[in-house]
């Protein structure tokens, strides 16, 4: 807010505020100005970047003091930013959604703002639209009785509520902590054994402990060549077989081969990760594939008892609005997202974080 000046201010000069309310407007010119004080423009400001999104927009005022005998600007019967009530609802009319300067404030101004407010609905659904939350899932979100007048809200406020309505919608899983067997699986090719890397990288950097590595083999081929110099760097014991475990510590990853979920293959990897007693097994999906390749994955997962998803790709992917359906699935907890190939960095652990501003960022492009 500006720096308080004397009351009255000084006739003839310009006074800038930037306020939350139209009430605070009124407040604030009648204590630093007087009464005589008029209103030159008022225009909606915004936030930068995800601010903008996730607070309300606040009012910048320009107001000054009359010189002596000057004539008043405002039309006849004009309110007065002096008299709290007309223009406190002056005021209003502005902060319901329009940013264009308002050279006077007058009980009529509102009109043409309510209209402006009023076609918006159609825009706000469009724009979550753009940034890729698919029609199906958006039609599911109008049902909701906080989701149902988003629309009818001022922009900014209205994505803004929805940023945070799809935040408190991540339910709160059972068992969200990796266990002391984990296990990375997926399609061929979507990154497991990368995700694998990731994480191990996370807990030796960051979690300052050393866990375990098996590799797995079936039916399908299984390279080891990557892994282990990785493992090697990081110090990091890969073994070949759960005869060679000992006394190494937990958590023991397990490095599977891609299997083609749904199939035989499928089968094959649900005895397999029965056999080995995996108690957290992490589904890992590409997330540059299509959402019906996508769903696809989930419901096999979900059959092979997934617990967690890892979102692979991002760096291919423009628009991640599609995730959020999956994000918010009540039995996969997300566990990270990967951003690019760097098998120690790269990562977001917070994936509802991420795509809260990965989503909105498209939004407002």
């Amino acid at each position: 807010m500006s720096t308080p000046v004397q009351t009255p201010g000084v006739p003839g000069q310009k006074y800038k505020f930037v306020v939350s309310s139209a009430e605070e407007a009124v407040t604030v010119i009648r204590e630093r100005l007087g009464d005589k004080a008029q209103v030159l423009s008022v225009r909606q400001v915004e936030g930068e970047g995800l601010a903008r999104f996730l607070r309300s927009p606040k009012l910048q005022v320009i107001a000054t003091v009359p010189e002596a005998g000057a004539k008043s600007e405002a039309p006849e019967g004009a309110a007065m930013p002096g008299r709290a009530a007309p223009a406190a609802a002056a005021f209003a009319a502005t902060a319901q959604g329009s940013s264009e300067e308002v050279n006077r404030v007058s009980p009529q101004a509102d009109s043409p703002r309510r209209t402006a407010a009023a076609g918006s609905g159609t825009r706000f659904w469009s724009i979550l639209e753009k940034a890729g939350l698919p029609k199906e899932f958006l039609g599911r979100l109008r049902q909701g009785e906080a989701w149902r007048d988003l629309g009818e809200q001022p922009l900014p406020m209205a994505l803004g509520r929805a940023a945070l309505l799809l935040k408190e919608a991540v339910p709160v899983r059972p068992g969200g902590v990796l266990g002391d067997r984990v296990a990375f699986f997926g399609s061929p090719g979507v990154g497991a054994t990368t995700a694998l890397c990731k994480q191990l990288a996370n807990d030796v950097f960051f979690q300052q402990r050393t866990p375990t590595v098996l590799k797995l083999d079936s039916e399908e081929p299984n390279s080891t060549e990557g892994l282990a110099t990785f493992c090697e760097v990081l110090g990091v014991p890969l073994l070949r077989s759960e005869a060679e475990l000992g006394e190494t510590g937990a958590p023991l990853y397990l490095d599977v081969p891609g299997a083609i979920l749904g199939g035989a293959g499928g089968e094959r990897l649900g005895r397999l990760l029965d056999a080995h007693r995996v108690s957290s097994r992490v589904l890992v999906v590409n997330a540059a594939y299509d959402r019906e390749l996508i769903q696809h994955a989930y419901t096999h997962g979900a059959a092979l008892g997934a617990t967690h998803v890892v979102f692979t790709h991002l760096d291919e992917l423009p628009r991640t609005g599609k995730l959020w359906e999956f994000a918010l699935d009540e039995k996969l907890a997300p566990l990270f997202a990967c951003t690019g190939r760097n098998l120690a960095g790269d990562l977001e652990a917070n994936v509802v974080e991420f795509l809260v501003e990965r989503t909105f960022a498209v939004a407002c492009a």
